[in-house]
């Protein structure tokens, strides 16, 4: 049997920024973003030093934080939409 250990785990959070610099906090590292979305992450420590700097835009943080924005700021969940191929 296998188990998990969330002991001295943290809750981290992350910052997704999409190729248009618009950013928004996730909890995982998701890897099947579209390829044409460019997304890259970042720490939240990156994110205080960054978040008025105006080349960037904070977006909406999802609730379910399986997908992503695209060039309209429209948000695409993994679960109802499927990925551009």
């Amino acid at each position: 049997m296998l188990a998990v250990s969330t002991a001295g785990a943290e809750n981290k959070t992350y910052i997704a920024c999409n190729q248009w610099n618009e950013c928004w906090k996730v909890k995982e590292h998701v890897t099947a973003y579209p390829a044409d979305v460019h997304v890259v992450f970042r720490d939240s420590t990156w994110w205080d030093q960054h978040q008025h700097d105006a080349q960037w835009r904070e977006l909406p943080d999802p609730t379910n934080d399986n997908g992503w924005y695209d060039q309209a700021g429209a948000w695409h969940d993994f679960e109802t939409t499927a990925p551009p191929r």
